[in-house]
């Protein structure tokens, strides 16, 4: 929860506290916000909410967890829904998914994913192996700074590293020798 520290960190509040008696700390991570009131005279805090402070990475990461939370009881409830019009043997005001869980009201309007592909929007989509590989094949290939690669592929590598060493052993060899096959 934000506003509130942990147990175990009480102890190191109360220190950077002594440490930094008018500083302005967060109370939930310990960042040292400012270390002299004049630092933050401007904000108006009053005593209370300076001792209370909650920094703004804090904040947003309880936003976070808060609209997760939310997320996820939304979901159980599409589940329960779905899964009570299942045993019910009709689907009414749910539109059929392939996954149960996933379910959608039948008054939303279907999501992009599930017009193209028939399958729910649940914010991922897996792609295989090659997809990967592609892609970070690609990523390597596009890359900006540092040292260039010296082949996209080990393959290409292997097979210029092969006509490299057929030229210096064709240069290496004394003329008039016949080329060996």
């Amino acid at each position: 929860m934000a506003g509130e520290p942990a147990g175990a960190l009480l102890p190191w509040l109360d220190r950077l506290r002594q440490q930094y008696p008018g500083g302005l700390l967060c109370a939930v991570c310990l960042r040292i916000v400012a270390t002299r009131p004049e630092s933050y005279a401007r904000s108006g805090l009053p005593e209370a909410q300076r001792l209370a402070y909650v920094c703004a990475e804090c904040q947003a990461e309880d936003a976070h967890r808060a609209r997760l939370d939310e997320v996820s009881r939304a979901n159980l409830a599409r589940a329960r829904a779905a899964r009570q019009a299942g045993h019910d043997g009709g689907a009414e005001g749910v539109t059929e998914t392939p996954c149960d869980h996933l379910a959608e009201p039948a008054s939303e309007p279907p999501s992009r994913v599930t017009e193209n592909r028939g399958v729910a929007d649940i914010g991922f989509r897996y792609s295989g192996s090659d997809a990967l590989t592609t892609a970070s094949r690609r990523l390597r290939r596009d890359r900006r700074g540092g040292r260039p690669p010296r082949h996209a592929t080990p393959a290409e590598g292997h097979r210029a590293r092969q006509r490299a060493y057929r030229e210096r052993q064709r240069r290496a060899r004394p003329p008039g020798l016949p080329t060996p096959v």
